[in-house]
């Protein structure tokens, strides 16, 4: 008769079979992680995009009920496109809480506290808090008023006071004591220098219409991605509220391209490109830049997104950001 013996207990992993497995484990993660970064950061500068087109087609749908462009600000200190066109962007319940007749640290801290989810790149940030030192520059005793930030800033040209991009300043030279009132319109010469105190500027129109776009409403920004430096974010410099009209330049509004000289040199003193990267220092209050590698994302007066690389030459820069000087471009 057979007797079986005890049973004999099952192989395991030798040490150099477990360390084999994990090296393969390490290297299959090594090779699957930058594809999944890539993949969320396509989702990212897809939101991205998407926001970019919200914004822009707001601005059209400003201009179907205003019969032009929204402005950069109305004048000095008062609403910007930002708070502009939040009722053309289903947010009617956050507009209510503006008066435009007012000037920005006339607002409530309701209205001023506004971080809407689609005035972020995801890639950079989300709404983060307001930056709670907003100091008027020019008159030091404007009361200091905290609001709420963007990544978006409206195209104004190639030059701040040339105001040949899409979106420029509606009424100029407004002084502190003039009251305004939104509902009717100043013409593009009009301006408040000579204006009296208390005096109500009962008009004011968008002063861009869209037959001003003569080089086309697919050929020319309207709003991109503003360069913010990673070390200046949430209110310092580059990254101040974008509902401040007082800090049009680099809150509100950005530049992009160069001025042409007279003999028809390029005037060097004037160059904006793109930022090439997060932490760029070449006038970073004034150009366009991204969080997104390699490119930056701007919407177009008709509505469409798309990518511009940040190795962009200046004078394609240029003829997007300027609106009628003849010299449309397709980019790559």
């Amino acid at each position: 008769m057979h007797r079986s013996g005890p049973a004999r207990p099952g192989r395991g992993f030798t040490l150099v079979e477990l360390l084999v497995v994990i090296a393969i484990i390490g290297i299959l993660i090594a090779l699957l992680l930058p594809a999944v970064q890539a993949a969320r950061e396509a989702a990212r500068r897809s939101q991205c995009s998407n926001n970019l087109r919200q914004i822009a087609m707001a601005c059209l749908n400003f201009e179907n009920a205003r019969k032009g462009l929204p402005p950069h600000r109305i004048a000095d200190c008062w609403g910007t496109w930002a708070a502009i066109i939040l009722p053309y962007c289903e947010q009617s319940s956050v507009v209510t809480q503006w008066d435009l007749r007012k000037r920005y640290f006339q607002q409530t801290p309701q209205a001023l506290r506004q971080n809407l989810p689609f005035y972020f790149c995801p890639t950079r940030r989300g709404p983060p808090a307001v930056f709670s030192n907003d100091s008027r520059t020019a008159n030091v005793a404007f009361p200091e008023t905290p609001g709420g930030l963007t990544d978006y800033a409206a195209s104004s040209g190639n030059v701040y006071t040339n105001y040949n991009g899409a979106i420029v300043e509606c009424i100029r030279n407004v002084p502190p004591t003039i009251l305004l009132n939104e509902q009717t319109g100043a013409k593009e010469n009009d301006t408040g220098a000579n204006s009296t105190p208390q005096t109500i500027v009962t008009q004011w129109v968008p002063r861009i219409r869209l037959a001003d776009i003569r080089d086309g409403t697919s050929n020319t920004i309207i709003v991109g991605e503003k360069h913010i430096r990673a070390t200046n974010q949430a209110g310092r410099n580059e990254d101040r509220s974008v509902f401040n009209g007082d800090i049009e330049l680099g809150a509100v509004s950005r530049l992009g391209g160069v001025a042409v000289n007279a003999d028809g040199s390029l005037n060097a003193a004037s160059m904006r490109p793109l930022a090439k990267h997060a932490n760029d220092g070449f006038q970073p209050a004034q150009i366009f830049g991204s969080y997104h590698p390699g490119i930056c994302q701007f919407g177009f007066v008709d509505g469409s997104v798309r990518a511009v690389r940040t190795d962009v030459d200046i004078l394609s820069l240029n003829r997007i950001v300027v609106r009628n000087d003849g010299q449309a471009v397709e980019l790559p």
